[in-house]
């Protein structure tokens, strides 16, 4: 009697410890990814559009989550991107947890870079 009571508590802090991982993980893909599209665009700026600034964003993305999908929008300041000038990079991406509603509710993760045009 008293394990079932104490096996439930203990199942229940493995599984928020497991789902906080994986929320981790999916917020520091969604960073490193950000940040990788923000310096590509930085440094190939004569050939950065926002749709290949995109694509190197999903690509790096994919790499640490494979399968999942995040949203992206590039803005170059001024456009067209000039030496100088800035690109800010942003995302977000719908975090759903495993476990459904038992330890977390969905959110929505999201990042944001910014970096000074090199080239």
């Amino acid at each position: 009697m008293e394990f079932a009571l104490v096996g439930l508590v203990i199942l229940s802090a493995l599984l928020a410890l497991f789902e906080t991982g994986r929320m981790t993980l999916a917020q520091s893909a969604l960073q490193f990814a950000t940040g990788s599209a923000a310096r590509w665009a930085s440094v190939h700026s004569a050939t950065a559009t926002q749709s290949t600034v995109s694509s190197q964003f999903q690509a790096a993305f994919q790499t640490a989550l494979p399968g999942a999908s995040a949203s992206v929008s590039v803005t170059f300041s001024p456009s067209p991107a000039a030496a100088g000038g800035a690109v800010t990079v942003a995302a977000s991406y719908a975090w759903v947890p495993v476990s459904g509603a038992l330890t977390f509710a969905a959110r929505t993760l999201s990042a944001q870079v910014a970096t000074t045009i090199q080239h």
